[in-house]
C-alpha cells in the first residue's frame, strides 16, 4: 500500500508590506526677520543726557533731594559733604582727606563751643574771666566762617570748571570766581546743596545716588 499523500497545510496568508508612519501634514514654521545688532543696541543702550552746561537743579531747590538739603544745612554735617565732594574729584590722591576735613571743622565746632559757653554764659563776658574767653570764641568763629566759605566757594569752582557751568550770578570775571565766592557767602548751605545734587546727580533717571556714610559720597 501507497502511503497517504501529506495533504499540504493551508498557505499563509502573506503578510503586508510593511510601512513607514508619515505625517498627514508637515509643520511648516515661518521665519522672523532678526533685527541688526546695531538696532538692538540702539533700543537698549539709549546714551543718557550729559550734565555739562549748566546745573541740574536751581539754587533755592533744596527740597529737591532731602538728604543733601539736610547733610549742607545741618552745622555738623555740611563738613561731611564737602570733603566727600573733595575727596571724590581725585580719590586716589586725597585719600583721606575727607576725614581731615571733618576732623579740622569738628575741632572749630568744639572749640567755638566750650570757649562760647564759658566766656558768655559761665564767667559773663563783661568779667575778667569771660572776656577773654569769649574773644577766643570769637576768633575761632572767624576762623570757621573763613574756612567755611573758602571750602564751599573752591568747591563751586571746581564743580563749575569740571562740567563746563558757566558763572551764574557775577559775571565780572572770566573764571568766574566772584560768582562762587558770592553764592558762598551769601547762601553757602543753599550752595552747597546745589553743588552735591549736581555731583551725584543720574540725569537719565531724574535722581540722585548720594550716600552719606562713603569717603566720596557714592553708595
Amino acid at each position: 500500500l501507497l502511503p497517504k499523500a501529506i495533504q499540504p497545510s493551508a498557505a499563509r496568508a502573506p503578510l503586508a508590506p510593511a510601512t513607514r508612519p508619515t505625517s498627514t501634514q508637515a509643520d511648516v514654521t515661518t521665519a522672523q526677520p532678526v533685527k541688526s545688532t546695531e538696532a538692538l543696541v540702539a533700543a537698549v543702550a539709549v546714551p543718557e543726557p550729559d550734565k555739562k552746561g549748566k546745573f541740574t537743579s536751581g539754587l533755592c531747590a533744596c527740597c529737591s533731594h532731602i538728604c543733601t538739603c539736610c547733610m549742607a544745612m545741618w552745622c555738623c554735617t555740611d563738613a561731611v559733604i564737602l570733603g566727600q565732594m573733595y575727596e571724590k574729584q581725585d580719590p586716589e590722591k586725597r585719600k583721606g582727606s575727607c576725614m581731615k576735613i571733618i576732623g579740622y571743622f569738628f575741632f572749630l565746632y568744639v572749640v567755638i563751643i566750650v570757649f562760647s559757653c564759658l566766656g558768655y554764659d559761665y564767667y559773663g563776658r563783661s568779667s575778667n574771666r569771660g572776656m577773654p574767653l569769649a574773644t577766643i570764641s570769637d576768633i575761632f568763629y572767624c576762623l570757621w566762617v573763613i574756612s567755611f566759605v573758602g571750602a564751599i566757594g573752591y568747591i563751586r569752582y571746581v564743580i563749575r570748571h569740571k562740567y563746563d557751568i558757566p558763572p551764574q550770578c557775577c559775571t565780572c570775571d572770566e573764571e568766574g570766581v566772584c560768582d562762587d565766592c558770592c553764592c558762598a557767602f551769601w547762601c553757602g548751605c543753599c550752595t552747597t546743596a546745589q553743588v552735591a545734587r549736581h555731583e551725584y546727580a543720574i540725569p537719565a533717571t531724574g535722581t540722585v545716588n548720594y550716600s552719606c556714610t562713603t569717603a566720596t559720597g557714592e553708595p
